[in-house]
């Protein structure tokens, strides 16, 4: 459990890291938590070159407004992203979300895009950036480029960026929604999810108009079930209905397995997962609850 020997380097702009890309090529790796890194180097599953450490480039943390988004600097720490009221108001199901990735320890230092970069499909925030239907900005020595998120996971640990890209901020448009629903099932507190689900939802006068349901840890990425979207929106949102729907669920998925579940456990626990989900949101729609 020791790393193979690598060097360090410590820029303190965006312009540095670039530089040592450039030299270094697929040699380097970026440091920013280190909460999914480290434990790959001490299992020597990384072997790289060079480690470059971003933690001293400013421009790349914070969360602030600016028209109608908010965006959150790729070096932002989660507790930082969980405590931020900002956060709360206008992208109010990440505040949902936050407390349930990993412990307190891990998101005191684990970044935002650093999660985003590593791309397990099991985790929360990538699965919420989809829900919110979030832009990615980038950054490379040649320039800046946004990714939609429905472009940016593309498999297990997999994603749009390009050598000598890195995350610099993530664009979240101001919350248009009027419930938001977040549950996971985890065998531990803190653990990647088993099966998770995320829903925005937009009512006028108690009547859905808009809704998006992403489900996380049953596939290779984050998956947005936009039938069973358009299904909802179809029926009366009442009870009979959601039990209905339930049913229906995940039948034309490419469920992943993992250590602890077969593919028929996962499918299951997703319909379960769904239709408490569902109900929630039609529990607070009649409590006027958002």
């Amino acid at each position: 459990m020791k790393s193979s020997n690598f060097a360090y380097c410590r820029p303190t702009s965006l312009a540095e890291v670039f530089d040592v890309f450039e030299h270094y090529g697929d040699d380097a790796l970026i440091l920013a938590g280190g909460q999914s890194l480290l434990p790959t180097l001490n299992m020597r599953l990384s072997n790289p070159s060079v480690l470059i450490d971003i933690n001293r480039v400013i421009e790349l943390q914070g969360v602030v407004e600016e028209g109608q988004y908010l965006k959150i600097g790729a070096l932002t720490r989660h507790y930082e992203v969980e405590s931020s009221s900002i956060v709360e108001k206008h992208v109010p199901l990440l505040h949902m979300a936050m407390p349930y990735v990993a412990h307190t320890a891990i998101r005191s230092r684990g970044t935002f895009g650093g999660s985003l970069a590593f791309a397990d499909a099991a985790a929360e925030i990538p699965a919420i950036t989809l829900t919110c239907e979030a832009i990615i900005q980038v950054h490379s020595k040649q320039g800046n480029r946004q990714i939609a998120v429905t472009d940016f996971f593309q498999g297990l640990y997999s994603t749009a960026l390009q050598k000598g890209e890195i995350i610099t901020r993530v664009l979240f448009p101001k919350n248009e929604f009027t419930h938001h629903v977040f549950k996971e099932f985890a065998r531990r507190q803190g653990d990647y999810a088993t099966v998770g689900i995320a829903i925005v939802a937009k009512f006028h006068l108690k009547q859905l108009q808009n809704i998006r349901i992403v489900y996380f840890g049953v596939s290779d990425r984050p998956i947005a079930d936009v039938q069973l979207a358009q299904d909802v929106l179809a029926q009366d949102f009442n009870a009979q209905s959601i039990y209905q729907l339930s049913n229906r669920v995940g039948h034309d998925l490419e469920i992943t397995t993992d250590i602890y579940h077969d593919r028929q456990t996962k499918h299951h626990l997703l319909k379960v997962i769904v239709k408490r989900a569902l109900l929630e949101l039609l529990g607070k729609v009649e409590d006027g609850v958002s």
